[in-house]
């Protein structure tokens, strides 16, 4: 069975060897990178194993199977028992208000999600159409779609940062009200720090959809498109 890491402050599960808070050394090895970056073979061959770095809705054409899965999850199969129940005990009144309950509360979890991928695909236009990365040992300026975990990200002032990436030298300002709605810039700066808090608190991680404001890093691309903090938080 594959090892897995332990779950991070908000309970979420990070898969083996891709803990951002862990030793640059360990999660080097993890990701199979190197501080020279990767090279562009190596590249294209982890672009079509993790596709593309962009967001994306989830649900497609499949509407019809997201609006039926509402009325049978745990808590709606609870309900379906109670007024299965109730209309037993002869209550008929309650069963079907029961039943309108469960009806409207899946109508309206299915519009929330609906809405939920929209908002999420439209946060494509915000995010940056170019990142500089360390590619065949030398700075490049690719496509920020073409980013893949493993990728050396070079971050100067005034970057739009397209990836969560693990600072490794170096020390930026972050706008990240993307992410926590707050406008006040945040210092991020390379180095160790506590694994029992939460990512979007470490101080050594930059993320997707976040601005440099001053400072200049290198950082390692440890996340990329629909797995990123973005995503989570939104």
């Amino acid at each position: 069975m594959p090892r897995q890491s332990p779950p991070d402050a908000r309970g979420r599960v990070l898969p083996a060897g891709r803990d951002p808070r862990q030793p640059v050394e360990q999660l080097l090895r993890d990701l199979k990178t190197s501080l020279d970056g990767l090279s562009t073979a190596e590249a294209d061959q982890r672009l079509a194993e993790y596709g593309p770095n962009e967001l994306r809705r989830q649900g497609g054409t499949r509407w019809w199977r997201d609006l039926g899965r509402q009325p049978i999850h745990p808590l709606a199969l609870v309900l379906w028992l109670a007024a299965v129940l109730a209309w037993i005990a002869g209550t008929t009144v309650l069963a079907a208000a029961i039943v309108a309950v469960i009806l409207i509360n899946a109508v309206f979890a299915f519009a929330q999600e609906r809405h939920a991928e929209h908002a999420v695909e439209a946060l494509n236009k915000y995010l940056p159409q170019q990142a500089s990365v360390l590619r065949d040992q030398r700075r490049q300026q690719i496509d920020a779609r073409q980013l893949v975990p493993g990728d050396i990200l070079v971050i100067a002032e005034g970057d739009r940062i397209s990836a969560d990436a693990r600072l490794l030298d170096g020390s930026v300002e972050a706008d990240m009200s993307a992410l926590t709605g707050e406008s006040q810039p945040v210092y991020r700066t390379a180095g160790d720090t506590d694994t029992r808090e939460p990512l979007i608190q470490a101080s050594n991680l930059a993320f997707n959809g976040t601005v440099c404001l001053g400072g200049d890093a290198r950082a390692l691309v440890y996340a990329t498109g629909m797995h990123t903090e973005l995503v989570v938080l939104c």
